[in-house]
């Protein structure tokens, strides 16, 4: 019986690019390790990763008086074909003059229409990429309605913070990276809602997420 020995090409120093259907050495360093790219930067790579943002440093939005159901101050929603996955989420209060503060980022099946007054276009990582299949929207004081959203059979809770104690110290800022990212299909959507008592806090955030066509998936 033959045996293969596998090789990879010393070929680090000099980027190489091929045709489509066309085989390409293995790329390896200088002591033979082979070279494998992470997930995360191949998604960036091919233009498939995607930054809606609310607010900013200069120019923050205003959450809602509390939690709400239905109201987000964030949304994406995937359309029929296409599959989503959250994969970072970060915020921060940038004036916070209330004493209960919460944040939560939840999906769920699509189950009525998203009601909004500003639609965000999705900004690709990749400098110059493609634009977005997928829909965004941005809005204060949660108003972008995403319909009714405590139903424990459909709604997936993957962030949440509180600070339920009037008195004593918080943190201001959070960044949300899951070890296994959840996946949204079939015209899910996922949202994220600020809320504050009294008074809405003025926050920041930006919300990322991987964009790939379900067919490509199973």
């Amino acid at each position: 019986m033959a045996v293969e020995t596998l090789r990879v090409k010393v070929n680090q120093d000099v980027p190489r690019s091929v045709d489509e259907d066309n085989p390409a050495d293995w790329k390896g360093s200088k002591r033979g390790e082979g070279c494998v790219i992470d997930f995360y930067t191949q998604m960036a790579l091919e233009q498939r990763v995607f930054q809606v943002r609310a607010g900013s440093v200069s120019a923050p939005l205003v959450g809602d008086v509390l939690i709400t159901d239905q109201k987000a101050e964030m949304a994406v929603e995937a359309p029929s074909g296409l599959t989503l996955m959250p994969i970072t989420f970060n915020w921060c209060f940038n004036l916070s003059a209330a004493t209960l503060f919460e944040v939560a980022l939840k999906s769920r099946p699509w189950t009525t229409a998203i009601t909004f007054t500003t639609q965000f276009t999705p900004l690709n990582l990749y400098i110059g990429g493609v634009g977005a299949l997928s829909r965004a929207y941005v809005d204060a004081a949660g108003g972008v309605d995403v319909g009714a959203n405590e139903d424990l059979t459909l709604d997936r809770l993957h962030y949440h913070w509180a600070q339920p104690i009037a008195a004593g110290a918080y943190r201001t800022t959070d960044t949300w990276e899951p070890i296994a990212p959840s996946a949204l299909n079939n015209r899910a959507i996922a949202y994220v809602q600020i809320g504050a008592d009294t008074t809405g806090p003025s926050y920041f955030a930006t919300f990322q997420y991987i964009e790939l066509l379900t067919v490509h998936l199973s």
